[in-house]
Order: structure tokens, then C-alpha cells, then sequence
């Protein structure tokens, strides 16, 4: 049996609201990931043949970890996508690289592309989220 172990301090951080940037990179996933597929199938429907920009698929696994910083907690309600993305690249570079570095080589689809991002992560940093905000055709 798990047993999870709360501070007052780890509650006082917990938050409910929406993050169309997890959102995003959770979509994203699903380009390796099939287990998600049956629950967004409307979209998946549309989009699956036009995979996304090689950066943000290139740090996704089909399980286990995905960088936190892309995907940084909302500081309101409703953020919007422009200032998430914001916040991604403001994140530092050193905190990029070491997220980077947890992403499992063995599973996802472009280690050599992970590899350059962790030896440059403040460029990393700053074209992950050009990839997310815009849509390939």
C-alpha cells in the first residue's frame, strides 16, 4: 500500500484550474502513447497524420516522465496558452537541462534530438514552446 505524506506548505500549493498547456503537451503525448487515443478520438481522428513539430515529440515517452517545465502550474484559474508559454521560456537553463536529463533515451522517438537540447538548453528552451504554439499543416 502507497501512503502519500501532505504538509500544510504541499497543501497550501495545491490549486485547481485549467492549463492549456498541459493540455497541449498531454495531446502531444499521444503521438507515442496510443493509450490515450480512445479519449481523444474526435481529435485524434483529425490529426493523426500530421504529427507535431520534432522538438516536443522528441522529449515525450510513451510512459513515465515528461518535462515539467513544460507544462509549469497555472498561477490563475484560467491562464492563457500565450503566458504559460511565457513561462516556459523564462524557465533557467539549468533547471531545462536537468529535466532533460530524466527523459528516457530508450523510449522516445528522437534521442539524438534530446541529447542537442540538453547540450543546449537555453535554445531548447526557447523552441519547445515556438513547437507547441504552432500548428504544422
Amino acid at each position: 500500500m502507497t501512503r502519500l505524506v501532505a504538509s500544510g506548505g504541499d497543501l497550501l500549493r495545491c490549486r485547481f484550474a485549467t492549463s492549456p498547456l498541459w493540455e497541449t503537451v498531454n495531446a502531444v503525448r499521444a503521438f507515442v502513447d496510443p493509450r490515450s487515443h480512445p479519449y481523444l478520438r474526435p481529435w485524434w481522428e483529425q490529426v493523426r497524420g500530421a504529427p507535431p513539430a520534432e522538438m516536443p515529440l522528441a522529449v515525450q515517452t510513451p510512459r513515465g516522465y515528461t518535462p515539467d517545465f513544460l507544462s509549469p502550474p497555472p498561477r490563475e484559474a484560467a491562464p492563457s496558452v500565450e503566458d504559460q508559454l511565457a513561462a516556459v521560456r523564462a524557465t533557467p537553463p539549468e533547471q531545462v537541462r536537468a529535466e532533460l536529463r530524466r527523459v528516457d533515451l530508450s523510449t522516445c522517438p528522437s534521442p539524438a534530438a534530446v541529447r542537442a537540447m540538453i547540450a543546449d538548453p537555453e535554445t531548447a528552451r526557447d523552441a519547445l514552446p515556438a513547437g507547441l504554439e504552432r500548428p504544422r499543416r
